[in-house]
Formats: structure tokens, C-alpha cells, sequence
């Protein structure tokens, strides 16, 4: 029986596992007998298969970008980050489903950047199978729910765990939550099926893409300046490019190498 692959692993290490699951597990979930595949609450056996396991491949745990320099002087943290995420997945499957000794389909990746290698961006990238595996191998999928409540354990748990770290205080937690949106978001939008090749492959992709393209790199030699070409940003300083001294950009684009032990 499919087992979890468990969060926590280095940066390097999560992304090469992302890959691995979607390219040798996602084959596995053959055709069912009976019903139509993906209906809400449908019980499915293992040994009998699945014609259509629905995963969100990019679906995305993020933090307020008030916490996120914790995380870019402390990279132990990122691993911590990665197992509020896969507990309260834990948590909101097992309660909406009422299945307290299920088991998930879970992989993450760590990613530190976004579209502007300036800016230190830690979030996470989670493949997860669309319900629990019971004891007995019989796969209970998930009905469709709101997921404002698995944002709220997300929130509830990072929160925990700054505190116990000694990185947050409780006036830091109660101004954060006072606030209107609270800068935790947990979005999933993509959907892939089992024979779909070039999304296992586009998700692969992404999952290793590098903190940077060349592509997007222009080098002034009389000034030595980099024009760094990205999309539109969001917030009140909206931009789609980016000037740095060569110096700058380097470093810019080498604080997303993880630290040694954690890669």
C-alpha cells in the first residue's frame, strides 16, 4: 500500500521527492470498477484502483511577510514549516472525514523565492492525494469543503510553533490575528488526472525551477547593473523588473541556497 511521505526533508531533497511521487505513484491509480471516479465520499479499494485521484499539485501554504525574516535568519525553521502544513493537513482530512486513523498522500516542497529573487518568499508547494487511505487500503475521498478552516490550523500551528522557538511573543500573535486578512493562505486551484502527462510533468517543473532565469537577465557593462526582468508584483509597490549592482544581485539570488544539513 501506498505509504506518506512525510514533510520535513531539505529543500533539495523535498523537491527531488515531489518529482519522484508524481512520476512513479501517480500511475499506480488505475481504473475503478463502478461509479465515477472523484465522486464526493466514494470509497474506492486499492488493490482495485482509482481512474481519477484528484491531487492539488500546486497547492500553496503561505505566511504573513511579517514572519518571513524569522525564517531567512533560521532555515532550521523551513522544515519546521513544512510540518505545521502536513499536521493540519492531517488534522482537517481526518475531522472532515471522520476517519481519525486515516493516512494522506503527501508530499511538499520548499521554496524561499518567487518571481523576484530579491525578495526571501518561504512557502510551500504541496502535492496531496484528495482524501485517506484506511487501514485496510480502501481510499475515502475528500468531499468538496471550504478550506478556510485548514488555513486556520495552518495559521494556529506556525503560530505554536514560533512561539515554543522563542521567535514570536503573544503580543506579536494577538496583533496578528486583529488583523482583517490575516497574511496565511492556503490556495488550491489545479487539478490533475491520472493520464495527464504534461501536467505531471509542468508541476515537475515547477517544483525545481531555480531561484532565477537567465533568460531574464540583463547586464549593463558600462554601469555594472543587472536588469532583472519578472512579473508584476503585488502590494503598494507594484513592479515588474528589478536594478541591482552585480553584487547585489548575487546576493540577492544566493540567499536561497539552503544551508548545509538542510539541502
Amino acid at each position: 500500500m501506498f505509504q506518506t511521505v512525510i514533510a520535513g526533508f531539505g529543500l533539495k531533497k523535498s523537491r527531488v521527492l515531489s518529482i519522484l511521487f508524481i512520476i512513479l505513484f501517480f500511475p499506480l491509480f488505475v481504473h475503478c470498477e463502478g461509479g465515477a471516479p472523484g465522486e464526493d465520499g466514494k470509497l474506492y479499494s486499492a488493490d482495485g484502483a482509482i481512474d481519477l485521484l484528484r491531487f492539488e499539485p500546486l497547492a500553496v501554504f503561505t505566511i504573513p511577510v511579517m514572519l518571513r525574516i524569522y525564517f531567512k535568519y533560521d532555515r532550521r525553521l523551513l522544515s519546521d514549516l513544512c510540518r505545521c502544513a502536513y499536521d493540519s493537513l492531517c488534522i482537517f482530512l481526518k475531522t472532515t472525514l471522520g476517519l481519525p486513523g486515516g493516512m494522506p498522500g503527501a508530499v511538499m516542497a520548499i521554496h524561499t523565492f518567487g518571481d523576484h529573487p530579491d525578495r526571501f518568499h518561504p512557502h510551500l508547494h504541496a502535492l496531496v492525494a484528495d482524501g485517506l487511505f484506511a487501514p485496510s487500503g480502501t481510499f475515502y475521498v475528500m468531499p468538496r469543503t471550504d478550506l478556510k478552516p485548514l488555513e486556520e490550523i495552518f495559521r494556529a500551528r506556525v503560530f505554536r510553533m514560533l512561539k515554543k522557538k522563542d521567535k514570536i511573543t503573544d503580543e506579536i500573535i494577538n496583533n496578528l490575528m486583529s488583523w482583517r486578512h490575516s497574511g496565511f493562505s492556503m490556495h488550491n486551484a489545479v487539478r490533475v488526472a491520472r493520464d495527464d502527462v504534461e501536467a505531471r510533468e509542468r508541476v515537475a517543473q515547477y517544483i525545481i525551477r531555480n531561484a532565477f532565469s537567465v533568460a531574464n537577465i540583463l547586464y549593463n557593462d558600462k554601469t555594472g547593473t543587472v536588469i532583472y526582468k519578472a512579473k508584476m508584483s503585488h502590494g503598494r509597490d507594484k513592479k515588474n523588473f528589478g536594478i541591482y549592482t552585480a553584487e547585489e544581485f548575487i546576493a540577492s539570488v544566493t540567499q536561497h541556497i539552503p544551508e548545509k544539513h538542510l539541502a
